[in-house]
């Protein structure tokens, strides 16, 4: 077997002294020519792979600044709502349409299927059907304590977990 690789070898090197200009001139381009395609396949595929990767990263990235974006207003409308609902017990300013208002526009971005969001439905009827004041006051305390919870512990409804990030690849 070494005697024939052998053998091929010395006919290959006569061929090459022999025909120097001929293998220079097909020979030397079509393996340059061959070597270059490879390269060039092997870039485009991690070129595509580089872009498949940096589409999901940037659709996370909006996800996570829409999620961001949209705890802050859940907040605001949180605190809102707390702070007329108070102020109507207290003064009877706003008027309650205005809290009921704030009141329906908090709810709609909780998720129903969670334990908080029962508790705050039944604490924030209580608290808008106007009890006395010892009993508001004990039971608006438990309903700050938990909007703080509700936004604290993420169980605000996340449109991100409806919407699949990741892309078939």
């Amino acid at each position: 077997m070494i005697e024939f690789a052998t053998l091929i070898f010395e006919s290959v090197s006569q061929f090459v002294s022999k025909n120097q200009a001929l293998v220079t001139l097909v020979v030397v381009p079509i393996v340059s020519l061959a070597l270059t395609h490879w390269i060039a396949n092997r870039t485009d595929k991690r070129a595509t792979i580089d872009r498949a990767a940096q589409r999901k990263l940037s659709k996370q990235i909006k996800l996570s600044e829409f999620e961001i974006d949209r705890l802050k207003d859940l907040r605001r409308d949180l605190a809102d709502y707390l702070d007329a609902l108070r102020s109507w017990r207290m003064t009877n300013e706003p008027s309650h349409a205005v809290v009921t208002g704030l009141y329906h526009r908090a709810l709609l971005q909780l998720d129903r299927h969670d334990n908080s969001y029962d508790r705050f439905v039944r604490v924030s009827g209580f608290l808008l059907k106007a009890p006395s004041f010892p009993e508001f006051a004990s039971e608006y305390e438990n309903l700050k304590a938990l909007a703080v919870d509700i936004l604290s512990e993420g169980k605000a409804s996340t449109y991100s977990s409806l919407i699949k990030v990741d892309e078939p690849q």
